[in-house]
């Protein structure tokens, strides 16, 4: 009998004890361009099961990240919560669904002010880009009036992804007839790299070539490079000193280039034997190339494998 009582205490203090499960929003992630964003690419969990976890994780929010930068608390809730709820039923536990301010911050109670949009709009844009350095013109209404009274006040979503000549809308009590429209321009500086010298077409970049800096990016929308990205990487086309270096400007670098040495491999099953040769064309990992093997004097067609060497399988 007090074996069964201490098994039972015991039991119900291992399930007090039992974390309930979290899933936490974050602030600030990097998704996929064009692809589905799942939950597990915006979020992180806390006392789930390993079963259960991945099947949060699996959840849809959104079908791009233009969709996702978009998305208020309420437009989450909607994508995630309805799924919860079965999982709760099979679980048997209280999901919490933590999110981070940057979804929260659009609806509002209290007072309406100019100041108070702007602080939220700043909210919003930071949540987008910490390291970038925003700023705004004083807002000023072009259209409607504030009402006379209301409970609450809400900024379109949109607000995250504002720049340049902005239009922001001002719903009251969540009515979406006669908003009250402001105007305001929005400037941004984000990090970039600069070319520190003229660099020619074919060039193989390293950190001696770029300078870090802030530049204004208010109407630039390609994709800018940073350090990680020019490893391994050779320029496009020719770029001037002082340019900013964008992805799109890079493509993987050369490892074997017209008129260059090589190591030729000749392999038929388990037999293998190398000769030397000398490249026709320029190539990168995985591209077929004409190889003149210098003994024969007669061109081949062979895989770059690696700096300076090339793969004939037969």
């Amino acid at each position: 009998m007090i074996f069964l009582l201490n098994f039972f205490i015991l039991t119900a203090m291992a399930e007090m004890e039992t974390p309930s499960p979290v899933i936490r929003v974050l602030e600030s992630v990097e998704v996929p361009a064009e692809s589905v964003i799942y939950l597990k690419d915006v979020a992180t969990f806390e006392g789930f099961a390993p079963e259960y976890k991945t099947q949060v994780g699996n959840i849809p929010v959104a079908d791009n990240a233009t969709e996702f930068a978009k998305m208020t608390s309420k437009d989450l809730m909607s994508h995630v919560r309805p799924r919860l709820k079965s999982l709760e039923q099979d679980c048997e536990c209280k999901i919490t669904l933590s999110l981070p301010r940057s979804l929260q911050n659009h609806t509002l109670q209290g007072d309406f002010t100019l100041d108070k949009v702007t602080e939220k709009i700043m909210q919003a844009l930071k949540s987008q880009c910490a390291e970038c350095e925003y700023s705004m013109e004083p807002l000023r209404i072009s259209q409607g009036q504030v009402p006379t009274s209301y409970t609450s006040w809400e900024l379109e979503s949109a607000v995250k992804n504002l720049r340049g000549p902005s239009v922001v809308s001002v719903y009251f009590d969540q009515k979406a007839m006669y908003p009250l429209v402001l105007q305001t321009r929005v400037l941004v500086k984000k990090p970039v790299l600069r070319l520190v010298k003229n660099l020619s077409q074919g060039t193989v970049l390293d950190s001696s070539h770029v300078q870090a800096a802030m530049a204004d990016m208010t109407y630039e929308n390609k994709r800018v490079a940073q350090t990680t990205d020019i490893q391994n990487q050779e320029l496009g086309r020719n770029l001037p000193q002082g340019q900013i270096v964008f992805i799109e400007d890079l493509r993987e670098q050369n490892l074997v280039r017209y008129g260059q040495p090589l190591s030729v491999e000749m392999a038929h099953g388990s037999f293998h034997i190398r000769l030397s040769g000398v490249a026709q064309k320029n190539g990168r990992m995985g591209d077929r190339i004409l190889v003149r093997v210098s003994k024969t004097k007669k061109d081949i067609l062979a895989e770059v494998v690696g700096e300076g060497r090339v793969r004939v399988q037969r």
